[in-house]
């Protein structure tokens, strides 16, 4: 049998073996690592999913665009309030299920239906350049997700007559 040699004199009582003293070791530190790992009860974060129809507009034409994020929800913490169908209204506004919707596009649009706080929202875009969306989630812990997308713009094709 082999025995440790101790670094501190209080380390290892006379005659211990190697193998007992990593098994006290062992037995101090588990429970402490149990205790840490289990003492947060925090939620996780929301689930943000973004649909854009039509996902590309004609240059410089006005065009009806819908934002839908009716699909996001807090499925992790509360999957039984998610609405995944994506006709639906989408989930509750009100705790314990709900979510808070922020939209936040880099141009300006004119709001048809819905509007920057709301799940669904639909625009009129006339642009020369993609339009970026970010859609933000927040759920009732405090949690927010992102989702990112864009309006891309169909320039149109060159005529002949222009070419010669």
């Amino acid at each position: 049998m082999m025995t440790c040699k101790p670094i501190f004199k209080s380390a290892l009582r006379e005659g211990a073996t190697c193998g007992s003293f990593f098994v006290g070791v062992v037995a101090m530190i588990l429970p402490a690592l149990f205790l840490f790992g289990c003492a947060s009860e925090k939620g996780h974060s929301p689930i943000a999913r973004l649909s854009i129809e039509p996902r590309y507009v004609p240059v410089n034409e006005e065009t009806l665009v819908t934002l839908d994020g009716r699909r996001s929800c807090d499925e992790v913490d509360h999957p039984e309030g998610c609405d995944k169908s994506g006709d639906g209204s989408g989930p509750e506004e009100t705790c314990p299920y709900g979510v808070t919707f922020q939209w936040e596009l880099d141009q300006p649009v004119q709001i048809v239906e819905g509007g920057l706080n709301e799940p669904l929202m639909r625009v009129k875009v006339t642009t020369d350049k993609p339009i970026k969306v970010i859609l933000k989630v927040k759920d009732c812990d405090g949690e927010i997700a992102e989702v990112r997308g864009e309006i891309g713009i169909i320039l149109p094709w060159p005529d002949a007559a222009t070419e010669e």
